[in-house]
């Protein structure tokens, strides 16, 4: 892996917290992809076989015309359906820009959570914050 590669990665908020040694292990594990802009990622009411960590560009989160979130880079995007396998998506979610995303199938997503506690625990903040945010705007 290459140093610029190594930085990119320790840019990234789940990953800032990791060794270089760590970031190396992580690297093997993610896939990255180069999207378009006006790409679907998650679909509402689909069940997900993917999770992603935005590296650059951005994306919005939507259920029908209701706007909920927008992400960039470091943001992760997906992991509640691998969390819980049996869950629909509860959003789609669409680039807004060309954007660069890493890529987790379920078994790397495992992986990820089980031997990266930095990472695993920046995860479970996020969704976290998330479902408060969730529990506010329905009150």
């Amino acid at each position: 892996m290459s140093r610029t590669r190594l930085d990119t990665l320790r840019r990234l908020a789940p990953f800032s917290g990791c060794s270089d040694k760590e970031l190396r292990r992580l690297d093997a594990l993610l896939d990255e992809a180069t999207v378009p802009a006006g790409k679907q990622l998650t679909a509402v009411g689909q069940h997900g076989t993917q999770a992603f960590v935005v590296v650059a560009g951005a994306a919005e989160a939507r259920i029908g015309d209701r706007h909920l979130a927008d992400f960039g880079p470091g943001d992760v995007i997906g992991e509640m359906a691998l969390l819980d396998r049996r869950a629909a998506r509860v959003a789609t979610v669409v680039t807004t820009e060309p954007t660069t995303v890493l890529v987790m199938d379920p078994r790397s997503f495992e992986s990820v959570m089980a031997q990266f506690p930095t990472v695993a625990r920046h995860i479970a903040t996020v969704l976290a914050q998330r479902l408060r945010a969730a529990d506010v705007a329905v009150d």
